[in-house]
């Protein structure tokens, strides 16, 4: 005979409690799923609204580089102006001289040359400019912007090397410096007020072979020429010109030739 006395009889109470109780845990189950969903959701909002700022900000950096970058390029090139005759430059990327090309600007490293009969002017933004003359061979050594509150208005360190010809420089009255280095020295603007000067070297590979002297011109302002060694120097006032024939010798002639001072460079 079956023992019927462990068996229990689930009443309709113990059912009514279980049911409850499910529907309690599927409600509590919902919910939590809920919540989750919502934090997923706006963690996910987070993320996509930290992107978009970083985007953003990614963004406008790149525009204000680039405009800084395009502000530099034209601050830090000389813009080619009066030209005359065959022109040639070398491009520090390239290496060589090769014709000159409408809208080319020069820039740190590169070189200028002049063929016969041939001349022009180089403009800085600081409105600094240079001319070469006939014959000339010019590299632009350095070309610095300072680090000003506004680069448009940045006073500029122009550095030249002359290695043959004629060569004429202009600084306006403004902070910067400009100067042309040759076979005997440098030659230096005297900064704060306005200078014109003119440096000569021989004309041709025989004169630089023996040496003729170079010639230096202030036709306005003042400016300082260093030999090589730094052992001496000389300053030039207005029309005054000095001769140097060797490394460390001067010799300044007290009635130089200057029959147009004006104001416009030689």
């Amino acid at each position: 005979m079956a023992d019927w006395s462990n068996i229990k009889v689930e009443s309709a109470h113990d059912r009514r409690k279980k049911r409850t109780d499910r529907l309690k845990q599927e409600k509590f189950d919902k919910e939590k799923q809920h919540k989750k969903s919502q934090i997923t959701v706006v963690i996910l909002a987070a993320v996509i609204l930290v992107s978009i700022v970083v985007i953003s900000i990614i963004a406008f950096n790149m525009f204000n580089s680039q405009k800084k970058e395009e502000v530099l390029s034209r601050i830090i090139s000389g813009s080619f102006r009066d030209i005359k005759g065959k022109i040639e430059v070398n491009k520090k990327s390239i290496g060589f001289f090769d014709i000159y090309e409408e809208d080319m600007v020069l820039q740190e490293g590169d070189g200028v040359r002049t063929g016969p009969d041939s001349s022009l002017r180089i403009d800085f933004s600081n409105t600094a400019y240079v001319k070469l003359f006939s014959g000339s061979t010019a590299f632009l050594e350095k070309l610095a912007m300072r680090k000003p509150a506004n680069p448009e208005n940045s006073p500029l360190d122009i550095q030249w090397k002359l290695e043959e010809g004629c060569f004429v420089f202009s600084l306006p009255r403004v902070d910067g410096d400009v100067s042309v280095s040759c076979i005997y020295g440098t030659l230096t603007a005297d900064s704060g007020a306005r200078c014109v000067a003119k440096l000569e070297t021989g004309k041709s590979p025989a004169d630089l072979a023996a040496k003729k002297p170079v010639r230096v011109i202030v036709q306005s302002g003042t400016a300082t020429f260093r030999n090589k060694l730094g052992t001496k120097s000389i300053r030039l006032k207005t029309y005054e010109e000095v001769f140097i024939w060797e490394e460390e010798g001067f010799l300044k002639n007290s009635k130089p030739e200057i029959t147009n001072p004006g104001t416009e460079p030689f």
